[in-house]
């Protein structure tokens, strides 16, 4: 019905704004209002379930996130399928949640299974593949695996950039995950350099070692700055 819908545009318009707790009473009537109409399993009632997930992702709420993810997930799996577009992007929305509470280990799983089978059902740069790529690399950044972390983040950004453009805002937010991937390896390349280090210095003897190690280092850090005032200049020349 119409007032689905407009109570839908209403909530994600509050949401947008910053009006949280009242963005979340219009979806819970809204959810509400599609179980009585449509049925707990319905592909719009699944949908306004994962939105309203969303939201309380968003404020901080992850076991009620989580909740209501899991339901998400588990009707779209029953009417749609394990591979339908709907059900990757409930898998995706939930690993997002697991990876808020630490729960690393499934989050990486469903990342991975979201990605995986968003290539092989979409394309490598279809839209939705693009974010499932972009999180499955955040899920292991924030693990430490970091070289594998940079080549999804790569690849996240060169597929927004040929499908999208390169001043477009999704094509801007995978730069900006680039260069703070690339900073973290920087980072952790530091770290690994001192404590070699140190290291060398303990046995009574020093080497090249952390002559040799910023090289590549240095060059990620250059490179994550770039990428900076890239993301910068393209922001304030297409938003102001």
């Amino acid at each position: 019905p119409c007032e689905f819908e407009a109570l839908n545009t209403i909530a994600l318009q509050l949401r947008d704004l910053g009006h949280l707790e009242q963005s979340q009473s219009l979806f819970e009537q809204l959810v509400a209002g599609r179980r009585e109409a449509n049925g707990s399993t319905h592909p719009l009632t699944l949908h306004a379930i994962g939105s309203l997930s969303s939201l309380s992702q968003m404020r901080g709420h992850l076991a009620e996130a989580e909740a209501l993810a899991r339901e998400a997930l588990d009707g779209a799996k029953m009417m749609l399928g394990s591979s339908h577009p709907d059900t990757l992007g409930q898998m995706t929305h939930l690993s997002t949640v697991l990876k808020d509470q630490g729960k690393l280990g499934e989050a990486e799983l469903l990342a991975r299974e979201a990605a995986d089978s968003s290539r092989n059902m979409l394309g490598d740069s279809h839209p939705d593949t693009l974010i499932s790529l972009s999180n499955l690399a955040q899920v292991l950044l924030v693990q430490g695996k970091l070289e594998e972390a940079e080549e999804l983040a790569r690849e996240d950004f060169r597929g927004s950039r040929q499908r999208l453009g390169a001043s477009h805002p999704d094509t801007l937010v995978s730069l900006s995950n680039l260069a703070q991937l690339l900073v973290h390896r920087g980072a952790s390349m530091m770290s690994l350099a001192s404590l070699h280090q140190r290291l060398r210095h303990s046995k009574g003897r020093t080497t090249c070692t952390v002559e040799c190690a910023p090289v590549p280092m240095a060059g990620r850090l250059k490179e994550a700055e770039a990428l900076m005032r890239k993301t910068l200049k393209r922001s304030r020349a297409d938003l102001g």
